[in-house]
């Protein structure tokens, strides 16, 4: 069995001095930050079947042997990173890539022998993969169904950096323009965000914030000396050159005197979680409002919000429905005001009709009873020619049918009357009216 009772260095790696400056890379001389390569190894130890009940090994004791096989070399850092009961694995940072490469020669060839053991183990060595590449972040983002490369946070253009020391940004607290002009040497930044600054605007009265005026500051152990940062850029180039120059590299800080240079490890990766898309800054914004500051809070807050949404919901459905309902009965009343118009509009068509239909008869029967005049007008001037062979006959247009009746009826009393005289000749003769005097027939 594995002995845990052996201290091991799980911890994260302190600042160090760096005795390798000739390989450092400038990140920006203003503030004194350089980059230096993290080289490191995993070291397998293969275990021998355990034949003894109870019997164990002591990690302490393997990891002092691999120091002193490791000599004239030294390991910046050894620890243990998993153990079972069939293998154990080391990680290792060594100082230079010649080291690393003495690592790798003689690690490959040696076995170990352990106390307790009849068998040897077995050691393989290997350089450790440091950071994701270009092709594992494209596939996460094109394999991904929930990311879009037409948003912002939803495609790569964020990094997610971790483990840089709160001292070097700032002092008690990391301060947002130092990150800026660090990190904007790789292309323009869209947006950046530190969780850590939410936390002490959520607790004004932590340890962290500064006191006014001087004073003594108490420490908590609890508080961490680091803090993460994202940084989203505004296009992909500067991603890439951000990624390609962070991965696998340590952040370095030039002091005040001459030559001394600090080295502190730092991770950095491709944001996998959205942390700066809209929607995650909607959130982290309505927490800040609303002070939340737990997960507890949040999802309770989140409860209280659906609840909020749904009676809005049934809300908008209520005023919808008396909408609608509105107006139909605007449509049925509209409808009714409608017929009744078509209705008195057909009636007043209607009686416009008759009235028209009224005149027309009128007119027709007045031009009927002017023809009947004429006709009756014209036979009796024909029977008076017939009779007594006038030439022509006036008659006034205002008579009547009784006077030419009365006009007839002397006429042929006059005409059945013999004169006694032979020699006599009618030439003309006028008779009056009985009722008128004004209605007469001349003859000619």
């Amino acid at each position: 069995m594995i002995d845990m009772n052996d201290k091991c260095d799980m911890t994260t790696s302190a600042p160090r001095l760096c005795s390798k400056t000739d390989e450092l890379i400038e990140l920006n001389e203003h503030l004194g930050f350089y980059l230096k390569e993290a080289i490191k190894v995993s070291i397998t130890c293969q275990l021998p079947a355990m034949k003894t009940p109870g019997q164990c090994v002591s990690t302490l004791t393997l990891t002092e042997k691999l120091r002193r096989k490791a000599r004239p070399h030294v390991f910046v850092n050894l620890k243990v990173v998993k153990n079972t009961l069939t293998f154990i694995r080391f990680e290792g940072e060594v100082e230079s890539k010649q080291v690393l490469n003495h690592v790798l020669n003689k690690f490959n060839k040696l076995s170990i022998k352990l106390s307790g053991f009849s068998e040897k183990i077995s050691i393989k060595v290997c350089k450790m993969k440091m950071g994701s590449t270009r092709h594992e972040w494209e596939s996460f983002f094109r394999d991904n169904p929930h990311m879009n490369e037409m948003k912002p946070g939803f495609r790569p253009d964020t990094i997610h950096v971790q483990n840089l020391p709160i001292k070097w940004f700032g002092g008690h607290v990391p301060k947002a323009h130092i990150l800026l002009k660090t990190f904007e040497v790789f292309g323009e930044i869209r947006r950046f965000h530190i969780p850590l600054l939410d936390e002490i605007e959520s607790n004004p009265f932590s340890e962290r914030c500064e006191t006014k005026g001087g004073g003594f500051k108490r420490f908590n152990f609890t508080e961490s000396l680091n803090f993460d940062a994202y940084v989203m850029y505004r296009d992909y180039i500067s991603f890439v050159k951000a990624m390609d120059t962070l991965r696998g590299m340590k952040l370095v800080k030039k002091l005040d005197e001459a030559n001394r240079y600090i080295e502190y490890d730092i991770q950095c990766d491709f944001d996998k979680t959205k942390h700066l898309s809209d929607k995650a800054i909607k959130k982290r914004q309505l927490a800040r409002k609303y002070g939340i500051k737990n997960s507890e809070e949040l999802k309770t807050f989140k409860e209280e919000v659906l609840k909020e949404r749904e009676r809005y919901q049934e809300r908008i459905k209520l005023l919808k429905n008396r909408k609608t309902q509105a107006k139909r009965l605007l449509e049925v009343l509209f409808s009714r005001v409608g017929e009744e118009e078509l209705k008195k509009k057909k009636f007043e068509d209607e009686m416009e009709e008759r009235r028209k239909a009224r005149e027309r008869l009128l007119l027709e029967e007045q031009s009927l009873r002017e023809k009947l005049i004429e006709k009756r007008k014209e036979a009796l001037r024909n029977k008076l020619k017939e009779v007594g062979g006038l030439r022509s006959v006036a008659l006034p247009t205002t008579s009547t049918i009784n006077t030419v009746k009365t006009t007839e009826m002397n006429t042929m009393l006059y005409k059945n009357h013999k004169p006694t005289c032979k020699h006599y000749k009618t030439k003309s003769v006028v008779i009056p009216s009985k009722k008128s005097e004004r209605n007469k027939i001349t003859y000619l």
